[in-house]
């Protein structure tokens, strides 16, 4: 089994950064992430990568996404790795505060399914 050494962290609230961070470096030390402040981010060095046919894009295949962004939300990034046909490239954590995420899970899995 591969180490995990990278994740994309994919969320605009900077205490959530800070504290995912620190959970993860207390058990696995060695983990890079690549922070991204927002969705649209995230997305753009996608399609920039499939431009140049640069694979390397792909380094960070655990991504954890915030839902709730403000212009491009976590299901918009969804949206566009399943229309993109790139979405199984990935291992996708989905990160909310959102107290109504029961239903938004439901929608994930009806969408995508």
């Amino acid at each position: 089994m591969a180490k995990l050494t990278q994740i994309s962290l994919i969320d605009d609230d900077s205490e959530d950064v800070f504290l995912i961070k620190r959970a993860f470096k207390t058990v696995a030390p060695d983990i890079d992430f690549n922070h991204l402040g927002d969705g649209y981010k995230f997305l753009n060095d996608i399609i920039e990568g499939l431009h140049q046919n640069q694979t390397d894009n792909f380094k960070h295949n655990i991504i954890l996404l915030d839902i709730n962004m403000p212009e491009v939300s976590g299901f918009d990034v969804l949206r566009v790795l399943y229309k993109l046909s790139l979405i199984e490239h990935y291992t996708i954590v989905m990160l909310s505060t959102f107290e109504g995420l029961q239903g938004l899970v439901k929608k994930i899995v009806t969408e995508y399914n």
